[in-house]
């Protein structure tokens, strides 16, 4: 999967631990591992589970999110060029509700954020 975002980056999630930044303009390539930045979310996670970028999204704020296997939601920060673990809280009722799988990312009207997750349908508020 990829996407190019709107200040002209290429990301490139390649079904492995590792993805990608392309810079269109500079030609410089940026690599992300999964290991570093997406620990595991469940004490009892199989240590051998394959992590992996599952799809790229930018929302209308220009924020970059990447769902994963394994190793949860992750929100992109341009002015540190790194990004923040959003954990799956199952004592939130109104919290991220997911297993291990996040395959889909989409933004509606209201500006909420929905994954489609192993554990159903899922709704971050705006």
């Amino acid at each position: 999967m990829s996407l190019k975002d709107s200040k002209g980056m290429l990301w490139i999630g390649t079904g492995r631990p590792y993805f990608y930044k392309y810079n269109t303009i500079t030609k410089k390539v940026t690599t992300y591992f999964l290991g570093e930045i997406g620990k595991p979310k469940k004490p009892n996670r199989n240590e051998d589970a394959i992590v992996r970028v599952e799809c790229i999204f930018e929302d209308n704020h220009n924020t970059i999110w990447i769902g994963t296997s394994n190793a949860g939601l992750l929100k992109y920060s341009r002015e540190t060029d790194s990004f923040t673990s959003i954990v799956n809280d199952p004592s939130n009722n109104q919290g991220l509700h997911y297993n291990y799988d996040i395959t889909g990312i989409f933004q509606d009207s209201d500006e909420n954020i929905w994954l489609s997750t192993d554990d159903g349908l899922v709704q971050k508020q705006g």
